[in-house]
């Protein structure tokens, strides 16, 4: 009985990897037979993002492009600017693993929502819009985000409605909050750079405590370049997942994700590139002064392609107003390295952030 079944179990991966062989490249080492590397993701939240870390750092070390297996299946990791934008471009549709843990909370939101069903969305409010008058009093021109979405009740469902609704909760406040908590917790740590930042906002505002405007916004070119550097250093979003929905030639010769399998776009990795240069691991905002040398798809913080962030123009206002308003009240105090971190679909601190605020 026993060798029947081992028969049939090895029969069974013997198919499974002839029908999804995913062509020659580098496999991360410790699978095991029928289970590959399953293990890799059990131990608990923080020990799968060490685990991540390693599988991404063995990417960027063996070619940008590299195979794990969940059980027989086979997953391609992928940590090149450029192949992942092309992935991100050409492929619509996450992966089951995604849609399992974020459509339960989420649905069919902006997030997590199917490239068809968006797509049909779009599509039959773009209808609408061109059946209504062109002329609108200015009053009603700008409305509030649950405003517009209670007067689209007769195209929307109540599920869709909650499902946009926790999309904007989740999307845009729970990464915003996360990222603004890294970028303090680095500034604490490096008060030379918390210096600059305090110095820009007393050129900017002076003595006066008045709410940011929008003409302050581009005058807060360093606390701009300080957010793009903790994205970069820490995103709290470190990967997003696609389902290969044609084969896709990526940029070194001969390299083709085939159709149908499962890959990871390692933003993390991507992040960490050695293209940023040997200071990769280092938080030095003036990287940035000159963003014109940097290759565009090095940074993919807010994603890429046609699925990115909607929200980053939004995202980045709202973390400037937020530091303004902080960094002239108080001076932080904080030890980055003490972070420890545990990866829940974004990257959170396992026990607090371990900042403190002196008043100035």
């Amino acid at each position: 009985m026993w060798i029947l079944f081992i028969t049939a179990l090895c029969c069974l991966y013997l198919y499974t990897w002839i029908r999804f062989y995913p062509g020659k490249f580098p496999v991360y080492p410790g699978g095991v037979p029928l289970l590959g590397n399953i293990s890799l993701f059990s131990g608990g939240t923080e020990k799968e993002w060490e685990n991540i870390k390693k599988i991404f750092k063995f990417s960027l070390e063996n070619g940008d492009i590299v195979l794990i297996y969940f059980g027989p299946i086979p997953i391609y990791i992928i940590t090149d600017p450029d192949d992942c934008n092309t992935v991100l471009t050409s492929c619509m549709h996450r992966s089951g693993i995604a849609k399992k843990f974020g459509k339960s909370f989420l649905g069919n939101g902006l997030l997590f929502g199917p490239g068809t069903c968006l797509s049909r969305l779009v599509l039959r409010r773009k209808r609408e819009s061109q059946d209504k008058e062109q002329n609108q009093k200015s009053d009603t021109k700008f409305k509030p985000f649950l405003d517009r979405l209670l007067e689209s009740s007769d195209t929307l469902s109540t599920q869709d409605l909650r499902d946009e609704i926790n999309t904007t909760i989740l999307a845009g406040f729970e990464t915003t909050s996360a990222t603004l908590c890294h970028c303090l917790l680095l500034l604490g740590t490096h008060n030379n750079i918390q210096e600059k930042c305090y110095q820009e906002i007393n050129e900017v505002f002076g003595d006066s405590e008045r709410d940011v405007t929008k003409d302050d916004l581009p005058r807060l070119k360093y606390i701009e370049m300080v957010l793009k550097e903790t994205m970069r250093l820490c995103p709290v979003v470190p990967y997003t997942t696609r389902i290969i929905t044609e084969d896709v030639q990526l940029i070194q010769e001969n390299a083709v994700l085939r159709k149908g399998h499962l890959c990871f776009v390692a933003l993390y990795g991507v992040m960490h590139h050695p293209t940023w240069g040997p200071d990769v691991e280092q938080f030095v905002p003036e990287r940035w002064l000159d963003s014109s040398d940097l290759n565009p798809n090095a940074f993919g913080a807010f994603g890429y392609g046609r699925r990115n962030c909607v929200g980053r123009v939004y995202a980045m206002m709202s973390m400037k107003v937020a530091m303004v308003h902080i960094l002239r009240a108080y001076r932080v105090s904080g030890e980055y390295h003490r972070m420890r971190i545990k990866n829940m679909g974004i990257n959170k601190p396992v026990d607090g952030h371990h900042i403190t605020l002196y008043n100035r």
